[in-house]
């Protein structure tokens, strides 16, 4: 399930570049064998499992062509298992690969990978390969593996009881290109089930390319007059579609939280207005002449003339129990005569 690309021309030029940085690497380190000074290996994991295990087992054979095959699945399990266990969960990933790895050797070996040194191989299509080491010196805040399980990946998985209907919808879409993924509209999924920071296949081109969007339809259209130069011409030149050309957006075409909170504002306008009404209607006060606020008292004190009128109903902040006495306020005063 990817693009249409040349197979056995891409296997090639990653293992090239596994060789050409293994030994770059080792030079670097005095001639040092790598993977007897490392604990933990990390690999691009583009091409999935198999192509890791390749990998890993191709700079075995680099440090010792007659290495026994018990020894290779022991360096497997103990040195690339740990990497792994995330990619067996997610799936084969490509920009974050590496720094994925290294999360889960993290959330596999937690304390134990304190003071170990992990070896890092990352892989941009052979034009910016590199290796390099880390050493874990603290714990970072990742939960274990199977606390992470539970509370982050299956809590937020849809729940779907299993019937047939899932099962033939995979069947219909398994190798397909020029398609659109529709499950979520078809199963009625509603816009509130988009993570916001997650980014959703909305189109498999006849080529096989995919386009992901980050909060799927949830974040409604795109703004085109902040996006760069660059990224609209790029648009154009190879033919990606924005939000709009899929259909299915929020109403109005906005995003679902603006909508909702515009829901809700309108809610709140209408609760203001019909509480202004109420006490309208429930609080007169008392006007003089001027249509000022009536004069409840005047007196005179330390030679100023001290005008005290009626303000009428509490503020919206101010709440009023039944029962409760009228205040006043001192509102403004002039000299004495």
């Amino acid at each position: 399930m990817g693009p249409v690309v040349d197979g056995k021309y891409s296997i090639d030029a990653y293992m090239n570049c596994v060789d050409a940085c293994y030994q770059t690497l080792k030079h670097k380190m005095n001639g040092r064998p790598l993977l007897q000074i490392t604990d933990y290996n990390v690999f691009h994991t583009g091409g999935g499992y198999h192509v890791v295990k390749k990998a890993f087992e191709r700079c075995i054979r680099a440090e010792d062509p007659k290495t026994k095959a018990d020894v290779r699945e022991r360096y497997v399990a103990e040195k690339l298992l740990p990497s792994v266990n995330l990619l067996k969960v997610i799936g084969p990933c490509h920009t974050v690969s590496s720094f994925l790895n290294i999360s889960s050797v993290v959330m596999t070996k937690w304390d134990e990978a304190l003071g170990k040194i992990l070896l890092v191989f990352t892989y941009g299509s052979g034009c910016a390969s590199s290796m390099y080491q880390l050493r874990f010196d603290d714990i970072a805040w990742f939960d274990p593996l199977a606390i992470w399980k539970v509370k982050q990946f299956y809590r937020n998985a849809i729940h779907v009881r299993p019937d047939l209907r899932m099962h033939q919808v995979y069947i219909d879409t398994w190798m397909k290109f020029d398609y659109r993924p529709n499950g979520r509209i078809s199963f009625g999924f509603g816009y509130e089930t988009y993570e916001l920071d997650v980014y959703y296949l909305l189109e498999i081109d006849p080529w096989g390319r995919r386009f992901y969007h980050r909060g799927g339809m949830r974040t409604g259209p795109m703004n085109r007059k902040v996006m760069n130069a660059n990224a609209l011409n790029y648009d154009k030149v190879e033919n990606r579609h924005t939000r709009e050309h899929f259909g299915h957006l929020p109403p109005n075409g906005e995003a679902w939280e603006k909508q909702e909170n515009k829901e809700e504002k309108a809610a709140r306008s209408l609760e203001d207005k019909w509480r202004e009404i109420e006490q309208e209607m429930t609080f007169e006060p008392e006007v003089d002449a001027d249509g000022q606020p009536a004069v409840v008292t005047e007196k005179v004190a330390h030679g100023r003339k001290v005008v005290v009128r009626e303000v009428g109903p509490p503020g919206e902040d101010e709440e009023e129990e039944e029962g409760e006495e009228t205040t006043y306020q001192i509102v403004g005063g002039q000299p004495g005569k």
